[in-house]
Parts: structure tokens; sequence; C-alpha cells
């Protein structure tokens, strides 16, 4: 048996992968029932998803753990009214989408390509843009703010931050250079 980690949808995981026997007789010869090994590789993944999440806590706060395990706006909405997509330091992709209603942000979602740090500071920086004015919204949503919301990540971690942060800032730009241009923003559009 071997045993593969992946990362599935963008989210951290494991995939346990069974590699089978070639012919029915080592198969046999192995002595293990399906029924055996069914839970053998459910007991093992029960320990495994333990064992990774006490190393988590060890190294993360409570609120990385919660926004890592449930990621709050980690989707893509149709027709944002502001939009940017930014390339980190460390090779992570971060886009993010917003809807505007009288000049406050009333939707702000992200998808990235990125680790689970990533993905925590995406989740965090919209949940800290929703509800605000684009201004207080600018000023509200930075690394620092990011990282204190996180109770602190580890210094390898806080570029993951960073990203989220200018991504949203160039999201409000966009946004802002749109509503100056409004004709660009169907171009390209079929009727």
């Amino acid at each position: 048996m071997w045993l593969g980690f992946s990362r599935k949808g963008n989210r951290a995981g494991i995939e346990i992968v069974r590699i089978h026997a070639q012919n029915e007789h080592e198969t046999v010869a192995a002595g293990i029932t399906e029924m055996d090994d069914k839970d053998e590789i459910e007991k093992f993944t029960r320990e495994l998803q333990e064992q990774i999440l006490e190393q988590m806590r060890r190294t993360y706060g409570p609120a990385v753990i919660d926004h890592w395990q449930n990621p709050r706006n980690h989707k893509i909405i149709e027709n944002p009214d502001g939009r940017a997509q930014l390339q980190g330091t460390c090779g992570d992709t971060m886009e993010m989408f917003l809807k505007v209603e009288d000049e406050t942000i009333t939707e702000c979602v992200f998808q990235t390509d990125g680790c689970g740090t990533t993905i925590v500071c995406g989740s965090v920086a919209t949940e800290l843009a929703v509800g605000k004015p684009l201004i207080a919204a600018l000023g509200a949503v930075s690394a620092a703010e990011i990282l204190k919301v996180l109770g602190g990540l580890p210094e390898s971690d806080v570029h993951c931050a960073q990203l989220a942060a200018e991504t949203l800032r160039r999201a409000l730009a966009d946004y802002l250079h749109q509503r100056n241009t409004p004709w660009k923003k169907n171009l390209g559009k079929p009727e």
C-alpha cells in the first residue's frame, strides 16, 4: 500500500492511494480481506488527520485552523464590479472579485491555487472587506490586519497575508477604474 498526499480542489487534503496487486494471486497471498483493508485505511486516515491537526495546533492559532478548515468566500462571482489577479513571491496566484453598491463592498470573494495559508489569508481579507465603504476597506485590509486577526503566522507564511491584501487593493483599483470607464466593463462580452 502506498500513501500519497495531494491538494484537491485548492484545499489541503489527503488522498490515500492503494496500489492494487497486479493479479488475483498476489491479492489472495496478501491475506487481507477487503473489509479488513477498508477498516485499516479508515482507521489510518483518522489517526493521520489527528496527527496533522495536532501538528498544526503547535504552529498555528485557532483562527488559522478555523479559516483553513472552513474558508469563507472561496468562490467566483459572475460579472464582478472589480477583480484582480496577482501572483505572489512563492508562485501562488490569488484572484479576488468584488460587488459594490453605493460605494460599499457588498460581496468580496476569492480563488487561489495556493497553499493552505494563502487560502486562510484570502478568507480573512474578504471578511475584513465586506460591508465597508471603499476607502475604509483600503485602510482596513492590510497584511498587518490580516496577521492580527489570525493571531500571527510563521515568518515563512507572512507573504500570504501580503498577497491577499495586495490582491484586494488591486481589485478595488479595478473597480474605481471601471466606475470611471463603464463602457469597458462590457467590452468583449456577448450581447
